[in-house]
């Protein structure tokens, strides 16, 4: 990033500046041109004085050639040339069209950049366009008000690094070198002068003030650009529209920031949208988001977050990416203690629906989906793809545990495919890997934890109801038991009240719902997710046994029952986290692109790490451990991929069928062809893809499922 940057400078090498010739500064003087000493003004070869009209000039100003005669973008041309305006030590590259810039100072102007109707681009001694330099100390204060989990900002941050150092605070040895390493790598990147890199455009703006801009950037009537850096290049141009306000903030590129939206202190990801008067500060967005009407503070928001309706805030969060935030939400700190100190922590998927609001500090298990409602207790959902609700006649909440799977399949296979196709990043290569899958390690030790307490809860229902005291079983029983019930009865399992322990402060207990579908689709979800990575693999491979297939994956079977983290949206695991710190603290990491070559390099592993981690996740759920693994398991296994797969087929359709069989769905079309004009068929793409995607599962499961002896 720090070479990219330094090639935006516009430089020419003081052997081809010449000054002005007596017969230049005659042609000048009677175009209306001005310059208290005509000697400080320096030009290139190819330098055209006709083409400079009533422009007025102090201190060293350098200009580059005009050899074309136009500059066009849209439906603007431009003559090439300086009119109408006023430079004071200024470095204009070739061939600009500089129109009616009324006040430009110590700034570099690249190649071919268009300026029209701009009132001042300036920029200060001690700039340091955003970014956390050794003087400026630029501070962007995430996740807490209080500042407590702050950070040094600066060009290229991904969400992992907001998340590594927000985090991590308990680390005084890691923050101490971050620091060090975040002053380094800006300090090589900050100019003496404001930049405007070649090619980039700039439309009816009232001012630019310490700001870099990158190339291909366009910035058509924004208000006001203060102390920032915009990244941009060719194949991912930032556009800044109408009435933008940015202060003291780093804009990703490919971004489009339109209609009044404001960000003060602020990063943003790559091909992020930002409009409708969306106002942003002391946070990091993540690559994809699109996010309009609405405010948020003090956040880290990962990738593909989703929050474009009037009325909704977001406070003092961290979001896991590939959530939304509907209208009328109101989550933020309510300043609970003696502090403004109260948190948010939502991982993947998170979905608060309408006119929610939550009490800091909360923890929602990934792809949470909460219902209308005022909660008010904090809360700590344990339970992945489940939805939340109240209980509206004792204010209670109540969770359906695994509701993605059991109510609204349609929904999860559609979040499975659409970040995928929403993924705009031209340069994916060269920025921060995402993990676009629903199910993948993090989710599915979520759901191998959302099945222990669920046996455990279940346990404690089923010795109650017969009569007997659970607080006097062992919790190795209490699992033992509601693992029997579970699968050995789930008649008696159904008429059990099953309640869920600490999940609202002052409750102690939270009613369950649907508990026996709940169980038996998270371990269906399991098995698909397995069958995903390990069957693919085995034919890619030509692995016919379960030695030859644990020998491929070698130790990193044994390595994956442990912590999973969604490092701002790279899951990566905790023993991997762990010992990229150990190496980020050793002073061979100099630069912030050393330490994105660590992560890249996690990355580059992972499809391959996540095979592993499905033949773990295989042999826990068959009971046994990796090493144990024998062909009699996986056979078991095969035989009811086959019937995973055709179930979320089913759940598939039929969860989509329901807009077009529910009556209160269907009055408000005069006729059924009415309807598949503005609904589109039953059988979509999302529904299509599925079908196709178990119908590829289910023949390679058939191709492996033989006798355990010939397998």
């Amino acid at each position: 990033m720090t070479e990219i940057i330094k090639n935006w400078y516009h430089q020419k090498a003081d052997g081809k500046l010449r000054p002005l010739r007596s017969d230049e500064i005659a042609q000048l003087t009677a175009q209306f041109n001005t310059a208290p000493n005509w000697s400080s003004i320096y030009v290139t070869d190819g330098f055209d004085a006709l083409k400079i009209h009533r422009c007025s000039f102090e201190g060293r100003v350098e200009i580059g050639a005009f050899t074309d005669d136009t500059l066009r973008h849209e439906n603007i041309t431009l003559k090439v040339g300086l009119y109408g305006s006023h430079f004071r030590d200024c470095c204009v590259g070739d061939n600009a069209a500089i129109h009616n810039l009324l006040y430009c100072s110590n700034q570099s102007i690249g190649d071919g950049v268009i300026i029209l109707n701009v009132n001042e681009i300036s920029c200060g001694e001690n700039a340091s366009f955003g970014m956390g330099t050794s003087r400026s100390n630029m501070l962007i204060e995430l996740i807490n008000e209080n500042g407590g989990r702050a950070v040094l900002p600066f060009p290229g941050m991904t969400c992992t690094d907001a998340f590594l150092w927000s985090t991590m605070r308990a680390d005084k040895e890691l923050m101490s070198r971050l620091t060090e390493i975040t002053h380094h790598d800006c300090e090589n990147i900050c100019p003496n002068k404001g930049v405007i890199a070649p090619q980039a455009v700039i439309l009816n703006v009232k001012a630019i003030r310490d700001t870099m801009i990158g190339p291909n950037c366009i910035i058509d009537g924004t208000d006001i650009i203060t102390n920032s850096t915009i990244l941009s290049d060719n194949e991912e141009p930032a556009k800044l529209g109408a009435a933008v306000q940015i202060k003291n903030s780093i804009i990703g590129y490919g971004n489009e920031i339109n209609s009044a939206a404001q960000l003060s202190s602020a990063v943003t990801g790559a091909a992020v949208s930002l409009s409708q008067s969306t106002r942003i500060c002391h946070s990091f967005i993540g690559d994809n988001s699109v996010i309009a009407c609405c405010e948020i503070a003090n956040s880290i928001v990962m990738p593909f977050h989703s929050q474009h309706h009037n009325n909704s805030f977001l406070i003092a969060s961290i979001v896991g990416g590939q959530s939304n935030i509907a209208a009328g939400a109101t989550i933020g700190s309510n300043h609970n203690s003696r502090t403004n100190d109260g948190e948010l922590w939502a991982k993947r998927g998170f979905w608060p629906g309408l006119c929610t609001s939550f009490k800091h500090n909360c923890s929602f298990a990934s792809f949470t989906m909460a219902a209308k409602g005022d909660y008010q207790a904090e809360l700590d959902i344990k339970l992945p793809f489940s939805l939340l609700t109240l209980d509206h006649k004792t204010g209670a909440p109540v969770i359906f545990p695994a509701f993605w799977f059991t109510h609204d399949m349609y929904a999860a296979m559609r979040n499975a495919q659409k970040f995928i196709k929403r993924d705009k990043r031209v340069q994916r290569e060269h920025q921060q890997f995402i993990e676009h899958e629903i199910l993948a390690p993090d989710t599915v030790e979520e759901i191998f934890h959302a099945l222990y307490l669920i046996e455990q809860w279940t346990g404690e229902a089923s010795f109650t109801a017969k009569g007997i005291s659970a607080a006097e079983k062992s919790l190795d029983e209490l699992i033992a038991e509601g693992k029997k019930v579970l699968i050995e009865d789930p008649f008696f399992c159904s008429t059990l009240e099953i309640k869920a322990n600490n999940v609202e402060r002052g409750r102690i207990a939270t009613p369950l719902k649907n508990v026996t579908g709940a169980y038996n689709m998270y371990r269906s979800m399991v098995r698909y997710y397995c069958a995903k990575n390990l069957l693919p693999f085995m034919q890619a491979n030509r692995i016919t046994a379960i030695d030859e297939l644990r020998s491929n994956l070698g130790s990193l079977t044994e390595q994956s029952g442990e912590k999973w983290i969604n490092c701002g949206s790279m899951v990566i695991s905790a023993s991997a986290l762990s010992e990229f710190i150990k190496l980020i603290k050793k002073t061979q990491t100099k630069t912030w692109s050393d330490i994105h070559s660590l992560f890249d390099s996690f990355s580059q592993d992972y499809k391959f790490i996540k095979t592993a981690h499905s033949f773990y996740a295989l042999a826990k759920l068959e009971g046994v451990s990796p090493q144990e693994m024998q062909e009699e398991n996986f056979w078991a296994f095969l035989q009811k991929v086959c019937e995973d797969c055709k179930t979320i087929a089913n759940l598939t359709l039929s969860s989509r069928a329901k807009d077009f069989s529910d009556p209160f769905r269907t009055f408000v079309y005069k006729s059924e062809e009415e309807m598949m004009c503005v609904l589109g068929t039953i059988e979509d793409s999302v529904v299509k893809q599925t079908a196709e995607e178990m119908e590829k599962l289910i023949a390679l499961a058939a191709q492996y499922s033989m006798e355990p002896e010939t397998f």
